[in-house]
């Protein structure tokens, strides 16, 4: 069966302040989800709803045909979603390999998790080099890699990435969209906020843009970007 994380009709935001109105989204497995808009358009928000980090005010989060709306935050990621916020969300006062297995509690036994550790030395290289190190200790563009691995650690089957680009070099940022790629490749599906437009429709099968906290446009990447329309919305123009 098709486990398919959905959003229906959600309105969220925080306390009093409605961030998200009436907002639809799927991420089927297998596929990469863009979601675009300009600053304070409501990507976060969506990210930390569907992670169950805010409750809803109406609407209801599905994955396969599980209701989550209720499901608290901590137990999402042993169901197969997994978040990583933007920031580099790390603990970098331990090592990088002590990341990876504190990211494995919600799936695995400790002696489970060292088995998949190789594998995400796989994806990330660099990381086998500094398991050792101290996270801490690691560019902003390895402490993402971890925060990744990290999350991966969990074996979700969604895996959602707040501006995983955010401060990182261009050269960093085409190794994180290869990952997506692979991941995508596994039958993982990804849902990823991004600025960096361009790099962000190279990975997507579908697109959802927002503004002001509503759906201003969602469906194809392809058609979206055929017809210029991510353009006109970013300028605020009609298409």
């Amino acid at each position: 069966m098709t486990t398919v994380l959905e959003m229906r009709s959600i309105s969220s935001g925080y306390g009093d302040v409605r961030v998200l109105w009436d907002v639809s989204l799927r991420v089927p497995p297998g596929e990469v989800t863009v979601v675009l808009g300009r600053n304070g358009a409501g990507k976060s928000t969506t990210l930390l709803t569907l992670a169950g980090v805010l409750k809803p005010y109406s609407g209801s989060v599905w994955f396969g045909e599980r209701e989550l709306t209720t499901v608290p935050a901590h137990k999402r990621p042993k169901l197969g979603i997994a978040l990583v916020q933007e920031g580099k969300q790390i603990f970098k006062q331990r090592t990088v390999e002590e990341n990876l297995l504190v990211g494995a509690w919600a799936a695995q036994s400790p002696r489970a998790a060292r088995k998949d550790i190789s594998r995400q030395y796989d994806l990330f290289p660099i990381l086998a080099k500094k398991r050792s190190d101290l996270a801490g200790s690691l560019s902003g563009g390895q402490q993402q890699m971890v925060a990744i691995a990290q999350a991966l650690m969990a074996r979700p089957k969604v895996l959602m990435l707040d501006e995983p680009s955010a401060g990182l070099a261009p050269s960093i940022v085409l190794e994180i969209l290869a990952v997506i790629r692979q991941l995508r490749e596994q039958g993982i599906g990804v849902l990823l906020v991004e600025q960096l437009v361009d790099q962000a429709m190279s990975v997507a099968d579908s697109v959802l843009v927002l503004d002001a906290g509503r759906v201003a446009y969602s469906g194809n990447a392809a058609d979206a970007s055929s017809r210029d329309l991510l353009k006109s919305l970013y300028l605020g123009t009609q298409v």
